[in-house]
């Protein structure tokens, strides 16, 4: 008798709290702006219909997306309590389905909440998220980037693209390269949606560094498209040396990567210098070293000794900048097997 008496206190223990209901478990929030609130909160209303109190002990989220809490902790006998739970919204906010397991004192399964709803696409939010706009289209920066890539080895890949126009478009994009092709996934673009706009390129196994390749963007058949950049740099491909033979290669250290001119005004050029070591005890040959800004001149030295500094100067023309805040970057390409790319930051003013 008293085993079956036990067994039967400790099922009682084991189980969920039937006494505490919740008129409604689940929250719908529906569609909402993505322009919108980044958090979204709801109370859950517990209710306890037992004679006695319940006390809730601690409260489980599904994700670190959500957080909960709730008042009071100990919900007297006919009493009610509020349980909070608010989602904060995700990098690649869509749809979402969260769970919040409430767990009581005394009892091992908990009661469980749920919130849903989906993030979607607005006027407002796609041209806050597509910020740079060529026609009807908007793009998250001002050029496709890519890379490093290798010689004679094709790399593929996507970004997103949005119609901030009223209207459906035809998307065309043309590259002006052979090394390079593109294609939206779409024909017919729906107003203020958007769509993957692939690619595939296939660097020169004969150019090293930077390289762009202007693509140009139009909806229909625009006679006046604008043109994207696409940006990539090839580099030697070192993945499949043995590290000994890695170890042995030439090796550098720069003082500073990220260095700031002065502030310029008029026709005045940006100028910096960047300087670096030769730290290995093999000869390290500067492949390329190219700036993203057109006449931009980079000079350094081809080939630096073992123990020698050296350094990479850079010269961008005022033409290039744009009045106020200007970063510009080098890609820096080199024979080293441990390093065989670096890019360089040089920032700073200009003032008309």
């Amino acid at each position: 008798m008293y085993p079956l008496f036990l067994a039967l206190v400790c099922s009682l223990a084991l189980s969920a709290p039937d006494s505490v209901v919740v008129d409604n478990p689940v929250h719908r929030f529906g569609k909402v702006d993505k322009a919108g609130p980044s958090e979204l909160s709801c109370t859950f209303v517990l209710k306890n219909l037992a004679s006695s109190a319940r006390t809730i002990s601690y409260a489980v989220p599904g994700c670190s997306c959500s957080s909960v809490s709730w008042e009071p902790s100990q919900i007297s006998a006919g009493g009610e309590a509020g349980v909070t739970v608010t989602y904060r919204r995700e990098a690649f906010a869509g749809r979402f389905d969260k769970s919040v397991a409430v767990y009581f004192e005394g009892f091992e399964t908990p009661i469980k909440l749920r919130i849903t709803g989906e993030y979607v696409d607005s006027e407002a939010s796609l041209k806050a998220e597509f910020p740079f706009r060529l026609g009807p289209f908007g793009f998250k920066t001002p050029y496709v980037k890519d890379g490093p890539v290798y010689p004679g080895v094709s790399r593929s890949g996507h970004i997103e693209v949005a119609n901030l126009s009223s209207e459906q478009v035809v998307p065309r994009f043309v590259s002006l390269d052979g090394k390079l092709s593109v294609y939206p996934d779409f024909k017919k673009v729906a107003p203020f949606s958007r769509f993957k706009l692939r690619y595939s390129f296939l660097p020169d196994s004969l150019e090293w560094g930077l390289c762009r390749v202007p693509v140009l963007v139009s909806a229909g058949e625009a006679v006046s498209p604008d043109t994207l950049l696409f940006r990539a740099a090839t580099v030697p491909d070192f993945r499949t040396m043995p590290k000994d033979e890695k170890a042995a290669g030439s090796y550098y250290k720069f003082a500073s990567t990220d260095i700031r001119f002065a502030t310029i005004h008029g026709s005045q050029a940006a100028e910096g210098e960047f300087h670096f070591t030769n730290i290995s005890d093999s000869e390290l040959k500067i492949l390329s070293a190219r700036a993203d800004r057109d006449g931009a001149k980079v000079t350094f030295d081809t080939s630096v000794a073992p123990g020698v500094r050296s350094s990479v100067r850079v010269n961008v023309p005022s033409s290039s900048l744009t009045a106020g805040d200007n970063v510009i970057s080098v890609f820096l390409v080199t024979d080293s097997p441990l390093k065989p790319y670096i890019v360089l930051t040089l920032r700073g003013v200009k003032n008309e």
